[in-house]
């Protein structure tokens, strides 16, 4: 199994620790994984005018994406539904950062940070118990195969076809 102790350290980002910050009534509590959601909602938070309850919304679900990541290191790697629960809820947070016109401020570490940890971490080797039972259900589909199959040859097995491209 791969090492994914790198992944601990980098945590820091350079000595910029992330902190958990209240977004809206919410309190977050992966943010600590990422200084720049941190950074980017603050900002988002001081725009006048902006719509406290879909920022709210979206701090949500970014934290919900972070806590996958989190769960995968404490963990040692990631899985297949870690990165399907990650892009939905990666996807959720980015079409209301759209709708507030901040996406910009937050596809960088969704998208290009944090997902790719996440890809990286995979272990190819252990699968979810749903994979291994699909796997198995498969295989008992298909195991009875050659004794329900009855195929015919399409030519005649006594024809001799070692002629069949020689010229005229």
């Amino acid at each position: 199994m791969k090492n994914f102790s790198l992944y601990t350290e980098e945590l820091n980002f350079n000595n910029q620790e992330g902190k958990n910050i209240t977004v809206g009534k919410y309190e977050t509590e992966y943010f600590t994984l990422c200084p720049s959601a941190v950074d980017a909602f603050n900002m988002l938070m001081k725009e006048q005018g902006v719509d406290m309850a879909k920022v709210e919304e979206a701090a949500k679900h970014v934290d919900q994406a972070l806590a996958v990541e989190g769960k995968a290191i404490e963990r040692g790697h990631s899985t297949q539904k870690d990165l399907e629960d990650y892009d939905e809820h990666a996807t959720l947070a980015e079409e209301i950062l759209d709708e507030l016109g901040d996406l910009e401020n937050h596809e960088y570490y969704l998208r290009d940070v944090h997902e790719p940890k996440l890809v990286d971490m995979l272990d190819e080797n252990e699968m979810d118990d749903e994979e291994l039972e699909d796997d198995e259900e498969e295989d008992e589909d298909y195991s009875n195969l050659d004794e329900d199959l009855e195929v015919e040859p399409f030519w005649d097995e006594t024809e001799n076809f070692d002629n069949l491209f020689d010229k005229e």
